[in-house]
């Protein structure tokens, strides 16, 4: 689990990027197998929505990979838009600045 001083800064830098979101209010439980150790690895996720016009979609992709992937160490973060998935790869170079 993840510390709450790092889901109110991204909570924070939600609203000062895009000026609202909705949090669905469960975990949702899972599993995915490690792309590096082909291992499974049980997950609990959070899902956030977010309603922005198509122009500010690659403020959102930047963001995934440039903060959101480092912030949680994620090395990928489920994406989707009307229906289609997809994997945005986080910027793994990023030193995560929050403990």
């Amino acid at each position: 689990m993840h510390p709450y001083t790092r889901w109110k800064f991204f909570d924070a830098k939600l609203l000062s990027l895009f000026g609202f979101y909705t949090k669905a209010p469960n975990f949702y439980d899972g599993a995915y197998t490690d792309p590096y150790t082909k291992k499974p690895v049980p997950d609990k996720s959070k899902m956030y929505i977010l309603a922005v016009e198509r122009k500010d979609l690659p403020t959102l992709k930047k963001f995934i990979k440039g903060v959101v992937g480092p912030l949680f160490r994620q090395k990928c973060i489920y994406f989707e838009v009307k229906g289609n998935v997809e994997l945005v790869y986080s910027d793994r170079e990023k030193i995560v600045l929050f403990p």
